[in-house]
């Protein structure tokens, strides 16, 4: 379901990406919709449906039940 690290050549942290984050988003959403991305010490999702999971349902994904900056043990 996720991916340990960033795909190869997505750093949403670049400005030229912070520029038109949209081909990253789309390609994000079609090949890693879940991945945790070590620079940023955050999941970041991008699947609509896992997104909807996680609106829905707060206290278990909740990031303050994680140190900051650590993958959960999933």
């Amino acid at each position: 379901m996720w991916q340990k690290r960033a795909p190869e050549g997505i750093n949403l942290m670049d400005p030229a990406v912070q520029q038109c984050p949209y081909p990253a988003y789309e390609w994000l959403t079609q090949n890693a919709p879940v991945y945790w991305d070590e620079g940023m010490g955050m999941f970041i999702v991008t699947g609509y449906d896992y997104l909807r999971e996680i609106v829905r349902d707060p206290t278990t994904y909740s990031s303050g039940s994680i140190p900051f900056g650590l993958p959960p043990r999933l």
